[in-house]
């Protein structure tokens, strides 16, 4: 029996159950709620986390106490339902051991991209204030980014990056942090 059998046989199961237990609710008898608890709780007591918490239980109780079968059916149908939800989202599953354990996992993937154009990037150099690059500086360095961006042959373009990388870092970190973010996307983009 594959996995996936096994498990459309056991929410076969518990839908099994959740409609015998419709049907007794439905009639209103406290004699098969009785019975049909107890099969359910020999059952499902130890793969289903706390089965007995909030159902009515005479256990330890005064004799004249009334356990409220019926109450109790629509309870465990509830857990029932619960359960199923989780086996086929994946949060339980069967263990080597037969034991049931609880997965939980949460994916979150961010992804952002920045995309620097050329245009961008002249426009940022030619406000430079002029004690950082003069006119024909600024005109000489949109003109090397330009040449990057326009090779298509890999190793050209990597020897016009080296001497652009060397030109920008005699010019200084203002110069850098404007030009290098289009150098690298450029080399990434190459």
């Amino acid at each position: 029996m594959t996995t996936e059998q096994g498990l459309e046989l056991k929410i076969k199961i518990i839908d099994d159950y959740i409609h015998k237990i419709d049907q007794i609710v439905s009639e209103d008898d406290d004699v098969a709620a009785e019975e049909l608890q107890s099969e359910i709780h020999g059952v499902y007591c130890h793969e289903i986390r706390r089965f007995d918490s909030q159902l009515d239980s005479n256990i330890g109780l005064k004799t004249n106490y009334t356990v409220d079968y019926i109450g109790n059916l629509k309870k465990i149908k509830a857990k029932l339902a619960n359960y199923k939800t989780n086996l086929l989202s994946g949060i339980y599953s069967k263990t080597s051991e037969s034991n049931v354990s609880v997965n939980q996992s949460v994916v979150q993937e961010v992804s952002s991209t920045i995309t620097i154009t050329l245009e961008s990037t002249v426009s940022s150099i030619n406000h430079l204030p002029d004690n950082v690059l003069s006119d024909e500086q600024k005109e000489m360095l949109n003109g090397k980014l330009a040449s990057i961006s326009a090779e298509t042959v890999k190793e050209k373009r990597w020897e016009k990056v080296k001497n652009t990388l060397k030109w920008i870092a005699e010019k200084g970190i203002e110069v850098g942090e404007i030009a290098l973010p289009y150098i690298v996307q450029a080399i990434n983009n190459g």
